[in-house]
């Protein structure tokens, strides 16, 4: 019984190990798209900053960083 519970306890901290570790990626990924849309297609100035990324409240990926500090 005690082997048992410690392999699911490894099976379930790799899975919480590999959850995260595909989260950061998914999320870096997805501020760094944003990052050369915004340089694209907003004229840069030092007020546009928050249309850069994660800076922006609206932007999901700010919204899935905060479900993944919650996490």
């Amino acid at each position: 019984m005690f082997v048992v519970n410690s392999q699911f306890s490894s099976i379930h901290s790799f899975f919480s190990i590999f959850y995260h570790f595909v989260f950061l990626i998914f999320f870096f990924y997805f501020s760094f798209e944003f990052f050369i849309f915004s340089l694209k297609f907003m004229p840069f100035n030092i007020f546009s900053l928050f249309n850069l990324g994660i800076l922006n409240p609206f932007n999901f990926c700010f919204f899935f960083f905060l479900c993944y500090l919650f996490t």
